[in-house]
């Protein structure tokens, strides 16, 4: 691909990896060749990490059954022992934008990745609500539907 002179912000993603990031230079008349290897994503990674302070630190605000919400923005899973991020709502949420949305956590020091199929459907309960899950793992714009 023909691109003029400068930096460029190039970022390479495939479902199932690590997305890279990286700046690149391209000086007048350079032709250049990147070469970029993806690193698998695996179920081991933890949530939370252990870098970040654990949500039983923090105050609880409130509770739904097996869920307990933190002053810290993370729900968990008492069953599981899993800990939920409560993401942005948005009417065109696509995993695209879930994924983007998941590693800006990750830059603030957090293990945070995509759940599962089968935690998702974990936390999904048949009448619970119009959305079938916890108010607790709903964005508080629209937890009152």
């Amino acid at each position: 691909m023909a691109l003029k002179p400068g930096r460029y912000h190039v970022e390479a993603s495939k479902r199932g990896y690590q997305t890279k990031r990286m700046w690149v230079r391209l000086d007048a008349g350079e032709d250049k060749r990147l070469e970029v290897k993806l690193e698998k994503i695996t179920d081991s990674i933890p949530v939370p990490s252990k870098s970040r302070p654990s949500s039983s630190s923090s105050n609880i605000i409130e509770r739904d059954g097996q869920y307990i919400a933190y002053a810290n923005g993370v729900v968990k899973d008492t069953k599981t022992g899993l800990e939920w991020k409560v993401g942005p709502f948005r009417t065109k949420m696509d995993w695209y934008n879930a994924k983007s949305w998941v590693q800006s956590l990750r830059l603030d020091g957090g293990g945070w990745r995509l759940p599962t199929m089968n935690e998702l459907k974990g936390i999904h309960k048949k009448r619970k609500g119009k959305f079938g899950i916890t108010p607790l793992l709903r964005p508080t714009d629209i937890r009152g539907q």
